[in-house]
């Protein structure tokens, strides 16, 4: 289990006894607001309120208390981040009103969407642009 909060930590809990088996801040400062693992369960990645995602291999966390990188380029906070159904790529959504998707194994932005309001929750398809949204007023696009 993977989990993020207020106080700026990420920790990783074993689900058989709910134990912490490592608890980071990383490059993250103040607010998280979203974690999830990759398909395969070998990253992860958080998102925060000063408009970091970060992706972590979860082996280098825990042996190295290191992130795997930091995709910057969000001008607000990160407020929800997921991999694509095949984990090559990130989709992250901002205060900032932008929608970015990013290529995992190329550390690079993809794609950027502007909207006209806050995005609270973003999907990506396999492979494909299709990117499904959450506006904060509720509407739901694809």
């Amino acid at each position: 289990i993977i989990s993020t909060s207020h106080d700026g930590w990420v920790r990783l809990w074993r689900s058989d006894d709910q134990v912490v088996v490592k608890a980071t801040q990383g490059p993250h400062r103040g607010h998280q607001w979203a974690c999830t693992f990759s398909p395969d369960q070998r990253m992860a990645v958080t998102c925060g309120h000063e408009g970091k995602v970060v992706l972590w291999d979860l082996e280098q966390m825990l042996t190295r208390n290191k992130e795997l990188m930091v995709l910057d380029g969000h001008e607000g906070p990160v407020l929800a981040c997921a991999f694509s159904p095949d984990g090559s790529r990130v989709v992250s959504c901002s205060a900032d009103r932008t929608v970015k998707v990013w290529q995992v194994n190329k550390k690079l932005e993809e794609y950027s969407l502007h909207h006209a309001s806050e995005v609270m929750q973003a999907r990506a398809a396999d492979r494909s642009k299709k990117v499904m949204l959450k506006e904060v007023v509720g509407k739901v696009n694809a």
